[in-house]
């Protein structure tokens, strides 16, 4: 139902895989897998919660979003006034996930080695760096939160996070011994280097469009690594795009296996090095306190009845299914289109007592946050707001200023805070 005088409710409802290369020695296999696992590992600092970062999967964020171009420009800056020096850029990595994913840089975690790398915190940092729940179209091949690795021969190595975009140099990498070795043999990124919405367009063009129609709300990672080049062994690698989707809503406390895509692109040709569709984690999280209780257990919404009025749009359902302890900040919603993109009509979703005789509570699609109800038709007695229960026999109304009918649309119901995973309802 609707609060909003503006959008009046209608009368059912209560008021108010990789080519095969050449065949080399096991050695040189190795070294190559020692230099990716050096520049790679960064981003699993980054993503997934080790050292010195820590995240929690109940961050909220009014993030903007970019291409890896766009924040690469912010992060270049913020490399050259932290330090004068020769910086290429040997990594990107990026991360968008269907619901907001909170990062703390910790400075006072001791540093921290990796394969000879000695990364340590920025002395003072205190920054918290925000994924907001993507919404958009994934052909747009942006995020809200990049890590830019930079590698300097005369000094050391900068990850730099681009959060909103606002650069920040977060850590330093000391790169004598193996750790600047390895990092050497990376060749640094052009400026020209292919831009994440002609990798995300090839990734998808190569199976990701269908799995995102199966897997409507999944999480994406974007890592773009720079060349390998060690001339004295004859081993040269081109620069590329690693892109990886798995069906899960963001970060969880515990490594889950779901189904997978990944396609490895050339960041310089734009052509598809290879693709597979295999089962993955999720990304984990060290210092999160989602416990990943399946939200396909614990909610389900049953009977999805239309009616409009003049230009409002409404879609009916009814809780079937509610767990004891589900409250409604538990869930989130969101509506896909028949091509894995996000409808722009939706408004809101107003939920109701177990009795559907008034408001409890109303989400807003657009800023992804839950409000307490005003006005006509809301209650005004018990619990109200995102932390009313969610009752079995509730109704929950979702407001459209365009007609979803017969579109191919559905409506997905998210797992937040301590709870993963999703539900999704065909709109007829």
């Amino acid at each position: 139902m609707s609060t909003d005088p503006a959008h009046p409710s209608p009368s059912f409802a209560p008021t108010g895989a990789v080519a095969p290369a050449k065949k080399r020695s096991s050695s040189w296999i190795l070294i190559v897998a020692v230099v990716v696992a050096v520049v790679v590992v960064i981003a699993a600092l980054w993503f997934a919660g080790v050292g010195p970062f820590a995240k929690s999967s109940n961050g909220t964020s009014t993030a903007t979003f970019a291409t890896f171009s766009q924040a690469r420009e912010a992060a270049t800056n913020a490399a050259d006034n932290y330090h004068s020096a020769a910086w290429g850029l040997v990594l990107a990595a990026g991360l968008t996930t269907p619901t907001a994913v909170t990062e703390q840089v910790n400075s006072s975690l001791s540093s921290t080695t990796y394969f000879g790398c000695n990364v340590t915190s920025v002395p003072g940092t205190t920054l918290s760096i925000s994924t907001m729940a993507f919404r958009g179209d994934y052909s747009q091949g942006t995020s809200s939160d990049w890590g830019f690795l930079f590698f300097s021969a005369g000094f050391s190595a900068l990850l730099v996070s681009v959060d909103s975009g606002q650069a920040t140099v977060v850590a330093t990498l000391a790169t004598t011994g193996s750790c600047g070795t390895y990092l050497g043999a990376v060749t640094s990124l052009s400026t020209n280097a292919l831009d994440s919405p002609a990798a995300m367009s090839a990734t998808l063009a190569a199976g990701g469009s269908t799995f995102l129609s199966a897997h409507p709300n999944s999480t994406v990672s974007y890592d773009l690594l720079g060349g390998i080049s060690i001339p004295i062994l004859g081993i040269a690698r081109d620069p590329s795009w690693d892109i990886r989707m798995a069906d899960c809503t963001g970060v969880t406390s515990s490594s889950a296996t779901v189904p997978g895509f990944n396609a490895t692109i050339d960041a310089t040709t734009g052509k598809v090095v290879g693709h597979s569709s295999n089962p993955t984690s999720c990304p984990t999280s060290t210092g999160g306190s989602s416990s990943g209780t399946n939200l396909g257990s614990s909610f389900a919404l049953v009977s999805i009845h239309d009616a409009s009025a003049g230009s409002n749009y409404y879609y009916n359902a009814s809780v079937a299914t509610a767990s004891a302890g589900l409250v409604w900040s538990d869930l989130g919603f969101q509506v896909h289109t028949s091509s894995g993109g996000t409808a722009t009509g939706p408004v809101n979703v107003t939920v109701t007592n177990a009795a559907a005789s008034c408001a409890v509570a109303v989400y807003g699609m657009a800023t992804s946050t839950w409000t307490q109800p005003t006005g006509p038709g809301a209650c005004t007695s018990g619990t109200l707001g995102p932390n009313a229960p969610v009752q079995t026999g509730a109704s929950v109304l979702l407001l459209s200023g365009s007609s979803l009918q017969s579109q191919g649309d559905r409506w997905v119901v998210l797992g937040q805070g301590s709870f993963s995973g999703s539900v999704s309802y065909s709109i007829p």
